[in-house]
């Protein structure tokens, strides 16, 4: 049987979907070759604007246009938001929410040569430990979205780590799920469920297994990265753990995905600026230059402190690479 996986969205749908790719490969599939119809098509969806919701259901399509009689699984926080629109589009077989992406491959195994399940469910939805039996038999479409996956996912991610990263030289490596900001104009926390850091440990061996394999750089990521370790009441958890990191030995460089502005200190402009295993590079979204925007976004930030951070930055390293997110448009927002 070949699949093939279509992610859209965030890096940490790329991980999630390098964590799937690799657990049907090791049930036995076989990934499609580009332009290859394929038995089963898992598109991976983002939900971030209205815009990525309507290439979402366009991707959805263009799956099912091109690969006639597949299984279509959807999942991702388009799946986890919206999961009745998803699964009114022709030719879906089967919903899976955000939370339960990982267990994509679980609730697969022993029915992956069961016939089209249909599209209803008979008693509503189930509770997560039920779904793998159940959801390509009898006729019936599981949606796990928005049931709190939370328990089967934690399962999933402790049995088994990454082992490549899809062929790059950059590896992605997700350290934490979830968000606790809550800004005004984002969907993100109710998308991605409640927050979690992945235990030192797990990551650490993550990293060691992708250096091992010659991955130059390390990327880590997540959704509200810079919290890392708040769950676990850890003060300073991303510095902690980027210093764990750098201390494994090896030619490899760690590379940090985006961080809110008010989750970088004076420790950690300290250490990516002077560790030479860290990419002298962040990338820090200011998403509005006017403070009363700012306030109805709900940043707890001003522009004041965000250029004060970026001369801090470049104080301590004159070729510090910065980007940077805006928003416009906000309602209520002139143009004046």
């Amino acid at each position: 049987m070949r699949y093939t996986i279509q992610t859209l969205g965030c890096k940490v749908n790329q991980v999630d979907s390098i964590f799937v790719a690799e657990a049907l490969d090791g049930l036995g599939l076989q990934k499609a070759a580009l332009g290859e119809p394929a038995d089963l098509c898992i598109v991976n969806t983002c939900t971030v604007t209205a815009r990525s919701d309507t290439q979402c259901r366009q991707m959805i399509r263009k799956v099912v246009r091109e690969n006639p009689g597949a299984r279509v699984v959807v999942t991702g926080c388009y799946a986890e938001m919206d999961p009745n629109a998803v699964r009114a589009i022709p030719g879906v077989t089967m919903v899976v929410g955000s939370r339960d992406k990982r267990r994509i491959p679980e609730m697969l195994a022993g029915n992956l040569n069961a016939d089209k399940v249909g599209l209803e469910e008979e008693n509503g939805p189930r509770r997560p430990e039920d779904l793998s039996a159940a959801c390509l038999r009898d006729g019936r479409q599981v949606t796990p979205a928005q049931t709190g996956g939370q328990r089967g996912r934690e399962s999933s991610e402790s049995q088994r780590l990454i082992q490549g990263a899809g062929g790059r030289s950059r590896a992605f490596v997700m350290v934490q799920d979830g968000c606790r900001a809550f800004c005004a104009y984002c969907i993100v926390p109710q998308a991605r469920g409640p927050f979690k850091s992945v235990d030192a440990e797990q990551v650490e061996n993550q990293v060691r297994a992708l250096i091992e394999k010659g991955f130059p750089e390390i990327v880590l990521t997540g959704i509200h990265l810079g919290a890392y370790g708040v769950d676990r009441h850890e003060r300073r958890g991303l510095q902690r753990l980027i210093l764990r990191l750098i201390r494994i030995p090896g030619d490899f460089r760690i590379r940090l995905s985006s961080i809110e502005p008010a989750e970088v200190d004076d420790e950690l402009i300290h250490l990516i600026t002077g560790e030479e295993k860290l990419c002298n590079h962040l990338h820090i979204p200011v998403q509005s230059g006017d403070d009363a925007i700012l306030r109805r976004m709900r940043r707890p930030y001003t522009t004041d402190a965000f250029f004060d951070l970026v001369f801090r930055l470049r104080a301590r390293d004159p070729e510090m690479g910065i980007g940077t997110d805006l928003i416009v448009g906000l309602p209520g927002e002139t143009g004046g």
